[in-house]
């Protein structure tokens, strides 16, 4: 499920600079199979971070936030320094 959502996400990416629609609709796909993904592994902290990540570029941010909680909970810690602060930027 993971990869199948992470390749959506990258497909998001890789169309959003020109065909914005067709990128939403890679990131809601990308965001369906990583809840799915969380569903059968809860306690990988990668899912949540993976899904966060989706909700930030979708502009969600109080799922973007939801979701990073969960996992810098799961790892113990800030997961990842760059993303945390781009959240909190983006995010106020």
């Amino acid at each position: 499920m993971l990869e199948t959502g992470t390749y959506f996400l990258a497909q998001y990416y890789g169309l959003e600079p020109k065909f914005k629609n067709d990128a939403l609709k890679s990131l809601d796909t990308a965001i369906t199979y990583m809840t799915r993904a969380i569903d059968l592994s809860p306690k990988d902290p990668m899912y949540a971070f993976k899904l966060s990540v989706c909700y930030w570029n979708k502009g969600d941010c109080d799922k973007a936030k939801k979701y990073y909680d969960i996992c810098t909970a799961l790892s113990g810690g800030i997961y990842n320094k760059e993303y945390e602060m781009d959240l909190k930027t983006k995010c106020k």
